[in-house]
């Protein structure tokens, strides 16, 4: 709440009531029904105290409010309740360099526009009007109202438009802050991460069951081993080898041929003779000495391999 001599302004979150002390006047503005009220308690005709905006003492340091504040929204809200609000867009050509929003309004021929004056834009008390000029920002009129703007009119200024949004991503700041963009902001990434979800979920189930397959973890088939469903091994040996012929006494073998299998496909044989094992042969005498110690008698025979 505010006061001052003259007057008591109370805020909620629905109304503003202006209490007018001297003539006892209140004047109630409600924000959401777009209404203004005025109520006297009799102190005198009401045309006796007449006060003009700016000649009320009353500012509110706080919310910067002030009596010509309160008179202008007061004539604001009364054209829109009696009107209604329009709210349009005004397109200005593209000028030189720098290409300032005042500067293009400042130099455009509104004639063609539907809220034209002549050559000049009508800007009134219940419009609210948005600005563009060629650049990827969008600007909404903050200046005075009403007012006529373009060619041949009082220029216009920076304080005049506030810019409220732009196509163009580049400019904007914060861009890498985090969270600044959602998935669904980027073609097909949403697709894309539900699709790597999926096969990393395979991926896990298909680790998980080959931990826990102790037994045969890679699926390896019957087949795959040259087994049949039962276990039967389906390899057949090649029978392409001959049998070697069954040898009996000196008889021995010398040789075999064997194939790529490993089976003996011919065989070589041959006599043992009694060097093969180091006896000699037949009759043969061997390490037979002179015996030339004393003899009893006689004389020494030999016959053969004995003495």
């Amino acid at each position: 709440m505010v006061n001052n001599t003259d007057i008591t302004v109370v805020e909620n979150a629905t109304n503003t009531t202006i209490t007018v002390e001297d003539t006892g006047e209140t004047i109630v503005v409600n924000a959401v029904e777009e209404t203004v009220s005025v109520t006297s308690i009799g102190l005198g005709d009401a045309s006796d105290h007449v006060h003009n905006a700016d000649e009320i003492p009353f500012d509110d340091s706080i919310t910067e409010l002030n009596a010509e504040t309160v008179q202008k929204a007061i004539e604001v809200l009364d054209a829109t309740v009696d009107l209604g609000i329009f709210e349009y867009s005004a397109l200005a050509d593209v000028v030189a360099e720098p290409n300032n929003i005042w500067d293009a309004v400042d130099a455009m021929d509104w004639s063609n526009h539907e809220y034209a004056n002549g050559t000049a834009l009508n800007i009134q008390k219940n419009h609210v009007v948005t600005f563009g000029n060629g650049s990827s920002i969008a600007y909404r009129w903050q200046g005075t109202k009403p007012r006529l703007v373009g060619i041949g009119q009082s220029p216009t200024t920076e304080n005049d438009y506030q810019p409220i949004g732009t196509s163009d991503h580049e400019i904007l700041v914060n861009r890498d802050s985090v969270d600044s963009h959602p998935t669904i902001a980027i073609t097909g990434l949403d697709a894309k991460q539900a699709s790597q979800d999926t096969a990393t979920a395979l991926v896990q189930t298909n680790l998980d069951t080959h931990e826990a397959d102790v037994l045969n973890p890679h699926a390896v088939t019957y087949t795959q081993v040259g087994a049949d469903p039962v276990g039967t091994i389906n390899y057949v040996h090649p029978l392409d080898g001959v049998d070697p012929t069954v040898l009996t006494g000196a008889t021995v073998f010398s040789d075999h041929t064997v194939n790529t299998a490993g089976h003996i496909t011919g065989s070589a044989t041959r006599d043992l003779v009694p060097a093969d094992i180091g006896a000699e042969p037949v009759g043969a005498l061997r390490n037979v000495r002179e015996d030339t110690s004393p003899q009893l008698g006689g004389t020494l025979e030999t016959r053969g391999n004995h003495i």
